[in-house]
């Protein structure tokens, strides 16, 4: 339920002493907007539908680096340019979407991302909807809530292969001090 997904963003996480798999925020809990039968593995192709809006904020965009990933047969660069990010001018502020979801009735809950800074705030957005998308239906389903509610203005801090992607992942909110995490809360209707 929706409460119960508010329940979960609410604690507050913190990474797991000695992660071996790599970044401390790697070994954080996720979460993805869709749904699955019992069983299956996390997938488009197992997905059945899609619960929950993510919007995920870096306020970046792609910049190619000069370098090319490297083929793991060959050890020989491929076609497949290294990107970074660079922050983009007038990044979108967590309590501007907000505001806007507030104004238009809609439940959400936000926070503030592990690599969220002042002048680089990136965070996530999830909006619970009524019903299920089916997962064919998502690209348009996702373009559609961000006119409907509002939010095409705030697509320049949008990653937005995050947000197309029925099965995409988003760490829950976690820190190396999780009493930091920055937290907020729309009280709405679902889409």
């Amino acid at each position: 339920t929706w409460a119960d997904t508010v329940q979960q963003l609410s604690v507050n996480r913190a990474p797991t002493p000695g992660n071996p798999g790599g970044t401390p925020k790697r070994s954080m809990p996720a979460i993805s907007p869709a749904y699955y039968p019992k069983g299956a593995t996390r997938g488009i192709a197992n997905a059945t539908g899609v619960s929950l809006l993510l919007l995920d904020f870096d306020n970046s965009d792609k910049v190619p680096t000069g370098q090319y990933h490297l083929d793991k047969r060959t050890g020989q660069p491929t076609n497949r340019p290294v990107l970074r990010d660079e922050l983009i001018e007038e990044p979108v502020q967590m309590r501007e979407p907000m505001a806007v979801l507030e104004q238009a009735g809609v439940a959400a809950f936000a926070w503030l991302t592990w690599s969220s800074t002042p002048a680089g705030p990136k965070f996530r957005i999830v909006v619970p909807l009524v019903q299920p998308v089916p997962v064919s239906r998502w690209a348009v389903a996702s373009e559609w809530a961000l006119t409907a509610l509002g939010l095409d203005p705030f697509r320049r801090g949008l990653d937005l292969p995050v947000l197309r992607n029925p099965v995409a992942l988003a760490f829950l909110p976690g820190s190396p001090n999780p009493e930091t995490i920055v937290r907020t809360e729309v009280r709405g209707e679902h889409l």
